[in-house]
């Protein structure tokens, strides 16, 4: 997650790589700052700077035909770094136990190999993905798909969240219209959040030691600073959550290209503990593997793939 400083009471309690699982989405989104991963060596990662340029990509050195694929997001796509882990990206591993979308993209279209790159950032708001995207189409010019997964570092849970929720579209927008204006040939794949709090809270009902731990005075820490479950904040947290996948919804629409998993990661979700690293926020190679399970059928289904 986000520096501890720095963090918010959501972000403080790791419930799971980032909220996405909604809660890993909360979770394990703001947990740690891994480096931008880049292929197509199994192993190999790179540094590249996030901040946005003045630099223009010039039209001749984009191919044809678009090709492979970028992610964009916090350590909930990119959780390099976290409790040493390295290449567990469901969207970019290459590691056959993950088997994430960019391997499944290379049987598919074996033109994809090599042709990936991954800018996501942990502990990194909506506001950073138009600088995300802009490293990564350094990289990747037009690639033929573009995963975000971000949003839960944006949650406040104020009493009045719908403020925020505005902000994070703004610069969700921000990000899609850099995208669709340098690559308009490639398809963008956003995804809200994995699972729901209840599901989350529910994998720990016999470890009073992990309540404890998430546990927190916080209006969205879903159990108090004892590790009792506080219901109306596991409602509250979902409310909130909802509200954020509502507004993907919203800005996705408003491009032809956009597209959302529609609820797949909430309703084929099985929440299991088993899924998880030591901090109980982001996803092992098992649990990377079920969100890339989940979400394959719609990427084949917006590229146009065989069945």
């Amino acid at each position: 997650m986000a520096a501890r400083g720095n963090r918010t009471p959501l972000e403080r309690r790791s419930l799971r790589p980032a909220l996405g699982r909604l809660l890993v989405a909360v979770v394990a989104a703001a947990c740690t700052s891994p480096a931008a991963t880049i292929g197509p060596a199994p192993t190999s990662t790179a540094s590249v700077s996030l901040a946005p340029t003045a630099t223009v990509i010039p039209e001749s050195t984009l191919p044809d035909e678009p090709v492979g694929l970028i992610a964009l997001g916090h350590s909930g796509i990119n959780s390099d770094n976290v409790l040493g882990g390295k290449n567990l990206s469901w969207a970019t591993s290459d590691l056959p136990a993950v088997r994430s979308v960019y391997l499944r993209m290379v049987d598919a279209l074996p033109e994809t190999e090599g042709h990936v790159a991954n800018t996501g950032l942990g502990g990194s708001k909506g506001a950073a993905l138009r600088g995300q995207a802009e490293a990564a189409l350094r990289i990747v010019p037009a690639p033929r798909l573009v995963l975000i997964y971000s949003f839960d570092n944006d949650i406040r849970c104020a009493q009045d969240e719908t403020p925020y929720v505005a902000d994070f579209g703004d610069a969700l927008k921000t990000a899609l219209d850099f995208v669709v204006a340098k690559t308009p040939h490639s398809e963008i794949f956003v995804i809200g959040g994995i699972g729901r709090p209840a599901g989350y809270a529910a994998l720990f009902a016999d470890r009073p030691d992990v309540r404890a731990l998430l546990g927190g005075p916080g209006a969205c820490d879903m159990f108090d600073p004892n590790g009792t479950l506080v219901p109306a904040k596991v409602e509250r947290l979902t409310e909130i959550v909802e509200l954020y996948e509502a507004e993907i919804t919203r800005v996705c629409e408003l491009y032809e290209s956009c597209h959302t998993d529609e609820g797949a990661l909430v309703t084929e979700w099985q929440d299991d503990i088993r899924d998880f690293l030591g901090d109980w926020g982001h996803f092992n190679a098992r649990g990377n593997a079920k969100v890339a399970e989940i979400i394959w059928p719609k990427v084949v289904s917006i590229l146009g793939l065989p069945g």
